[in-house]
């Protein structure tokens, strides 16, 4: 019998999206992010691990070769993101407008494509696992947990699915990509022009290539120009930040954060 362990993760982000016959959705438009707030400890990958396969050798007393081959069967996390848009990949159901869900009348197995993105380790390895086709099941918990009522359960098994010709593909995908060591330097807040500037990463000197925020992270924007523009009302020093956006290729970059307060 094959043995399974089950490893926790940190989760950076969490995607649906609607399944392509053949390939993924759209990185940019074919996923809902679900965000908000997780429950501690309840992202985890189930591994099954087969038996070691060993290859001996005639006249000697150690094997060959060793084979392992390993599986991911079953994923597991909670969110406590409960936006509509959320509640419609989680169970179905009708999006009457961002404030009001319709639940179905029957609540069925939901199949969907995944997209999942950890958080970076140690060495700054951050993975993204990307399943085709699978079987969401979720669930509705209401137990209080850090003086937040209840959360959405999901349950995700990877499903084998098929190409335009109908040949079977893998069931899922696992990419590496690192975070960016460098982040822009040198802040420059010019209060009465409404602008913030920087010195941008030398391998990445277009302006577009970075986003900002002046909510301390909460919300990002794409730049528009460098320095930015349009930074109005008060704002406290730290709470304008601007880093390098995430691609395929790499993750969000390190933040850099105003060192002044924006006054008008």
């Amino acid at each position: 019998m094959a043995k399974t362990d089950t490893t926790f993760i940190g989760l950076q982000r969490i995607e649906f999206g609607d399944v392509v016959v053949g390939a993924m959705p759209d990185k940019d438009t074919g996923f809902t992010i679900v965000n908000g707030k997780t429950v501690p400890d309840s992202a985890a990958f189930t591994i099954e691990k087969a038996e070691k396969t060993e290859v001996n050798v005639l006249e000697s007393d150690f094997p060959y070769m060793s084979i392992p081959g390993t599986r991911v069967t079953n994923i597991a996390f909670n969110s406590r993101d409960f936006t509509v848009d959320n509640m419609v990949r989680a169970f179905g159901g009708t999006k009457i407008s961002d404030e009001e869900y319709h639940a179905p009348i029957v609540t069925t197995l939901r199949t969907q494509a995944i997209r999942l993105t950890t958080k970076p380790g140690n060495d700054g390895k951050v993975l993204v696992f990307l399943i085709l086709k699978a079987n969401v099941d979720a669930g509705l918990n209401g137990q209080m947990v850090n003086n937040d009522t209840g959360f959405l359960e999901f349950e995700c098994v990877p499903l084998t699915s098929q190409d335009a010709a109908g040949l079977n593909m893998s069931p899922y995908e696992m990419h590496t990509i690192f975070d960016p060591v460098a982040s822009p330097t040198l802040p420059v807040v010019d209060d009465s022009e409404d602008t913030f500037a920087w010195t941008a990463i030398s391998e990445y000197t277009a302006f577009g290539l970075y986003e900002y925020t002046i909510d301390n992270g909460a919300n990002w924007s794409d730049c528009t120009a460098n320095p930015q523009t349009g930074i109005t009302g008060a704002v406290d020093a730290g709470h304008v930040q601007v880093r390098l956006k995430a691609t395929d290729n790499y993750n969000s970059g390190t933040v850099l954060k105003s060192t002044e307060a924006f006054t008008t």
